[in-house]
């Protein structure tokens, strides 16, 4: 189908300063109905020629390696699996993938580079350390476009590179202008691993912050602790109207839960886009309302909104290939790729499709993306011209679902509002 206008976290962290994989998705999962669940014949025995092929580069091993990374695998396998089965392929054509394990390096990110160039690969998808300094340049050279999460300068401004959502660039501005023009906060603070620098971070929410006369100041988190009271007890006492939060796993489940017993209201607490995520951190948090009404920043429209068709689809092509709710951000953003590019193939003509015609489109066109808003370049902000959908949406954690809020995309770089697709649930 069309994709409709609507519009982890160690890795992130860093960015502040297989069966049925390598071969065509076609003998993989259930044949079972795509799509918003009606019946469909199988098209997979009927494709032919010479395949298209997604690079992917991933955490498989390593320091980076968890569940939550894994959810890039599972949501492009879902997506190749969908395409090949219930929509005929790229014009007949199987779609397949090319896994590479960077093993969580630089040094591995460079070897799968020169994997995938080798193979001639038609796009890359992925998300890996090291993909901005080692991989991009040889992906260049090749002339192979990269859609990956950027945690990395390169990243946001290589001419090879277009990811389908802003990353840490424009989540955290959007997250600081939701706060000041919707709660009416003038004083933040942001809580955040000591991985990194976040005084970059601190200097794009303060844009906001200062319009609206007040400042956000950061607390950092040693990445190795387990206790976060004296963070706490540091960030309660500035009595903040909003706390962000930047950290990962087990210390932010452990920040909400100590928030609650500090008696500061979940309702005030904003993260950004990867802690969306039911199975990897909602279902850690005890008890759950140290997480009810909390607030995030977040790319894709809620995974819980299945009224809305790109969400419907993603939701049941989950399910049905890869026995997964899909109740994951990295999940949505890996099924996002995939999709964009089946549709940019199908508006342009399947037979002439590739690496080349890709980038033309990408550098030219306004492109819908797939359960999120648009990809164009030309109105990417100055010093990330490779950041082409910088909007954000927001989503609250609510009864056990994720809820879209109302206001529609914030634009994390200017703060201005689009409006939400007719089909889009809010409560």
């Amino acid at each position: 189908m069309q994709p409709i206008r609507t519009p982890l976290r160690r890795a992130i962290a860093a960015g502040f300063s297989a069966v049925c994989v390598a071969a065509t998705m076609t003998g993989c999962g259930s044949s079972g109905g795509g799509g918003t669940g009606s019946a469909a014949a199988d098209q997979a025995d009927t494709l032919k020629g010479k395949p298209v092929t997604v690079g992917l580069i991933v955490m498989q091993s390593g320091v980076a390696a968890s569940a939550q990374e894994n959810q890039w695998v599972v949501g492009t396998r879902a997506a190749v699996a969908y395409i090949n089965h219930q929509l005929g392929g790229f014009g007949g054509r199987p779609l397949k993938i090319d896994l590479c394990d960077s093993k969580s390096t630089s040094a591995g990110a460079l070897t799968c580079a020169n994997k995938l160039a080798a193979d001639k690969v038609d796009f890359v998808s992925g998300f890996a350390l090291g993909i901005g300094a080692n991989a991009l340049p040889i992906f260049a050279k090749a002339g192979i476009p990269v859609h990956s999460v950027p945690i990395s300068p390169q990243e946001y401004s290589s001419p090879d590179s277009f990811p389908y959502g802003g990353g840490s660039f424009t989540e955290y501005p959007a997250n600081a202008a939701y706060a000041t023009s919707k709660l009416g906060a003038k004083k933040g603070v942001l809580v955040v691993s000591d991985l990194g620098d976040s005084s970059a971070v601190v200097n794009s929410m303060n844009v906001f912050f200062r319009r609206a006369g007040g400042s956000v100041t950061a607390i950092t988190v040693p990445a190795t602790t387990a206790d976060l009271s004296p963070q706490v007890a540091e960030a309660i006492k500035t009595k903040p109207d909003t706390i962000f939060t930047a950290l990962s796993g087990v210390q932010d489940a452990t920040l909400y839960e100590q928030l609650e017993k500090q008696g500061f209201s979940p309702r005030n607490i904003i993260a950004q886009a990867s802690a969306v995520d039911v199975p990897n951190f909602f279902a850690k948090v005890s008890p759950k309302t140290a997480i009810e009404g909390s607030l995030y920043g977040d790319i894709f429209v809620s995974f819980d909104d299945t009224a809305q068709p790109d969400i419907a689809t993603y939701r049941t092509a989950m399910k049905t290939y890869e026995k997964d709710e899909g109740r994951t951000v990295l999940g949505q953003w890996s099924f996002s790729t995939v999709m964009t590019n089946y549709a940019i193939a199908k508006k342009h003509g399947f037979a002439t499709f590739s690496s080349a015609s890709l980038i033309k489109v990408l550098n030219t066109e306004t492109v819908p993306v797939f359960m999120s808003y648009q990809y164009n370049r030309a109105a990417a902000p100055k010093g990330a011209p490779a950041v082409g959908n910088p909007y954000v949406v927001f989503v609250r954690y609510q009864g056990g679902k994720v809820v879209n809020q109302p206001g529609g995309w914030v634009n994390g770089v200017t703060g201005a509002a689009a409006p939400f697709d007719p089909s889009i649930t809010t409560g």
